[in-house]
C-alpha cells in the first residue's frame, strides 16, 4: 500500500521532533471505503476523524502499534524510519470492503479516548502503480502499511 505524501497535523507540529519521536507509543488506524474522514492540519486528535464512523470494522482488524521507530541525520535532514505494520490478513468474508485512509496518532493512556491521542500523520491510500487516491480493497491477505524508502518522515 504506497502510503505518501502524508498530511501532518498540529500535534505531531508542535510536540514531535526526530530526537523525541521513539518516546511516544504510535499506532496506526485504517479508515473504511464509506469514511467522511476530511483531515486538515489543524486537527489536533484522532477524534477529529470521528473513528467511530469512519474506521473500517471487519473481523480481525484492530488498530497496529508502530515499532522501531529511529532516526538518522541523511544529507542535512532528519529521517525518521519505522518497521513495516501488518495488520494481518484481514477477513476474507469482507473481500470487497475497502481502506480510504491511514491515520497515524500517539495512543495516550490506555488509547480507548480518541479525544486524547495526538493525531500525527494522516494520508489517502493511493494506488502503487500509478499513485492516483485509490481505496485498497480487502482481498483476504495481509494489509501492510511500508514506509517510503526516505522514512516515515523527514525535518
Amino acid at each position: 500500500m504506497t502510503t505518501f505524501p502524508a498530511l501532518k497535523h498540529k500535534l505531531f507540529l508542535d510536540r514531535v521532533a526526530p530526537e523525541n519521536a521513539h518516546t511516544f507509543d504510535v499506532h496506526v488506524a485504517l479508515m473504511s471505503e464509506e469514511s467522511t474522514a476530511a483531515p486538515v492540519a489543524a486537527d489536533a486528535y484522532l477524534a477529529a476523524l470521528s473513528p467511530g464512523a469512519n474506521e473500517l470494522v471487519c473481523d480481525g482488524y484492530v488498530r497496529q502499534a508502530v515499532a522501531g521507530i529511529d532516526r538518522a541525520w541523511v544529507t542535512g535532514a532528519w529521517q525518521v524510519s519505522a518497521d513495516t505494520v501488518n495488520f494481518g490478513a484481514l477477513a476474507p468474508e469482507h473481500t470487497g470492503h475497502a481502506v480510504s485512509s491511514v491515520a497515524v496518532y500517539v495512543k495516550v493512556g490506555d488509547g480507548t479516548d480518541d479525544t486524547l491521542n495526538w493525531l500525527w500523520l494522516t494520508w489517502p491510500v493511493r494506488d502503487p502503480g500509478t499513485g492516483i487516491i485509490t481505496p485498497q480493497l480487502l482481498t483476504g491477505d495481509d494489509l501492510v502499511i511500508a514506509w517510503d524508502p526516505t522514512g516515515m518522515w523527514t525535518r
